[in-house]
Parts: C-alpha cells; structure tokens; sequence
C-alpha cells in the first residue's frame, strides 16, 4: 500500500524528472531516489535521470485486486525525454485493466498533445474501446501557485473521464475563480511542502481553496497542512477532515 494519501499503490515504469518550476525546489521524490542509490538498490542506479523500466510495464496486470494506483510517483509520465511509444506502451497496459483506477499527474501537461499524437496522429482511440474517454483512467497536473494556472487548460488534450489538479506544495493563494476554465475539473487535492527545508503556506489559503471548491461542487482533498509548526496528514480544517473523492 502507498503513503500518499490519496491513492492505494504506485506504478513507477518511468523514474526521475527535472527541475521545471518553484515546485520542484524540495522534491522529495529527488531526494528519496538519491537515498535509494546509496543503498544500492538497482532501480535507481541513475538516480534521478530520468530512466524507463521496461521490466515494470506489465506490472499492474498481476493486480487483480480493484485499487487506485498513481501513476510515475517518482517520475512525470509526461516528461520531454520519455518516448510516445513508450507513453502508448503504457497506456494500452492501463486499458486492459479496467478493475483499476490510474492516476496520472503531471507538470509538463503541454507536452500530452504532442506525446499523443506522434503516437496515433490522433486521440488514442485503439486503447479507448471506441468510447470518448478512458474510463480508468485520471488525469491532473500540478499547480504550486497562481502563476501555473495556465496548466490545467491542456488537460482538456487528454480524454480521461477524471481532470484534477494538485496544488501542493501550495506555495501561495490561488483564485480559481477568476479564471473560470480552471474550475473544469473534477477533483482538487492541496497539500503543504514537507521536509526541514519547507515553505510556509498559509491556512487561509486552504480555507479559500475549499470553498470556492464548495461553490464549483468540486470534491477537496487536503492531504496535509501546517498545524502549530508541524506538517500534519490528513488534517482537519474548520473541524472536518477533507478527504472527497470524484463520483466517476
């Protein structure tokens, strides 16, 4: 079972990223993958450049259990120098396990037009079973602050049944409502940075997220926050744990 709040299992057949906006400044998957070159495990015997496991895609097929699974939890699916044909490998492993629900969260969403394309020159449509979206599978990006707002308008090049955004680390008050195509989603999860090195966020900034989620009838989920100087999981707000799901 994973850590990670708002999933059940992680699927990492792509491994390591690079260092693309404010958000990445703490990463702690960078930082887990160097610990776990030193202890020697062969996974990441380059660290944090980015590295595909061929040996990993067909993992989530011996999964019968029904569960949700994110998707690159130490990688970004999306990243410029993971091939399409790989992306489509993936994908199509995804699509013959419709028990699952995958999780797919990037920060480079821009590049889901051209990954999709170069593979199909067209929507998938060969995993989709001739429906409009892929029904198990979810797509978000990540937002830190205001300024990666614009992100979440290449969601729509993916036909996923679920688009949501996660605003964590959350690094300053975000409006969704003044940008109204950003309201679009399904799902919104916030959270604080953690670590020693952790910037501040404040808990009005969670208190506006949730309720202009409340207004848009968006679930919210607040993964974690500052309470008295220490991050806590799951924490309440107002007196209730946000912990909502998208009904798909």
């Amino acid at each position: 079972m994973s850590k990670i709040e708002w999933t059940e299992k992680t699927w990492n057949p792509i491994t390591g990223c690079t260092e693309v906006s404010e958000g990445c400044k703490n990463c702690y998957a960078k930082s887990m993958a160097g610990r776990l070159k030193a202890m020697g495990v062969k996974k990441y015997k380059n660290e944090f450049d980015v590295t595909l496991h061929h040996d990993e895609i067909d993992k989530p097929l011996h999964w019968k259990k029904p569960c949700k699974i994110f998707v690159c939890s130490m990688g970004d699916f999306f990243h410029s120098d993971v091939p399409p044909e790989f992306i489509d490998e993936l994908l199509e492993v995804m699509g013959t396990c419709p028990q699952h629900t995958f999780q797919i969260l990037t920060k480079r969403p821009e590049n889901i037009y051209d990954k999709l394309y170069k593979v199909t020159k067209e929507f998938p449509l060969r995993y989709l079973g001739g429906n409009d979206y892929v029904e198990n599978v979810w797509i978000g990006t990540t937002i830190e602050s205001s300024h990666h707002l614009k992100r979440s308008k290449w969601l729509r090049g993916f036909p996923a049944s679920v688009k949501f955004l996660s605003i964590e680390p959350m690094l300053s008050d975000i409006d969704l409502v003044s940008h109204k195509t950003h309201l679009d989603v399904d799902w919104v999860i916030a959270g604080c940075e953690s670590g020693a090195n952790r910037r501040h966020a404040n808990i009005d900034w969670f208190r506006s997220l949730r309720d202009q989620c409340i207004d848009a009838e968006i679930p919210f989920f607040l993964k974690q926050m500052e309470v008295d100087n220490k991050v806590v999981k799951m924490p309440k707000l107002d007196g209730q744990i946000w912990d909502q799901y998208p009904i798909k």
